[in-house]
């Protein structure tokens, strides 16, 4: 678990190529956080998102990547990444802070909004996008994390000035 206390300097993503995983990571960047990440399957669009946004990304799962990434404030391991991953074990080993995605959002973000969330089998990235594009044609500002590419919205996510009960989708 995360806090808000804890001041993330350098971070690494196992599992980054996941569409909220590439939107959190990019996120993270423009925060002025260090960032990094690993996948087996790197594709366009994420893979394009994650290069022009500088975020180096390892090609594969290996224990390796984390001894060329030296201390880490942070490793968030993606929900397809199974418990014998040789990346996430050594992170483990290591004795570094590890959270999945949505422990992080949470933590950092979730606790002090109001939030929409879309689930479902399909249409969760059409929903989502069309929900926040609607609150912000109403004015809102939501925030917004989004799993994939939006063409209506400027990014697949922002995070205005947190304020209890903003909406967050």
């Amino acid at each position: 678990m995360l806090s808000h206390e804890i001041t993330l300097k350098k971070v690494h993503i196992i599992g980054i190529c996941g569409t909220l995983m590439g939107a959190f990571a990019t996120y993270l960047k423009r925060l002025g956080i260090d960032v990094s990440g690993s996948d087996a399957h790197s594709y366009p669009p994420m893979s394009d998102v994650l290069w022009d946004a500088k975020i180096p990304v390892f090609d594969g799962y290996d224990s390796k990547n984390l001894e060329a990434l030296g201390d880490l404030d942070l490793v968030v391991i993606g929900n397809v990444i199974r418990s014998d991953n040789p990346e996430a074990l050594e992170a483990k080993r290591r004795g570094y802070r590890i959270t999945s995605l949505p422990e992080a959002m949470e933590d950092l973000f979730l606790k002090q909004t109001r939030n929409l969330v879309v689930a479902g089998t399909h249409g969760k990235t059409t929903t989502s996008s069309l929900l926040a594009y609607v609150l912000k044609k109403c004015h809102e500002d939501p925030h917004y994390f989004v799993g994939g590419v939006c063409y209506d919205l400027p990014f697949s996510f922002h995070i205005a000035p947190l304020a209890c009960g903003k909406p967050f989708v």
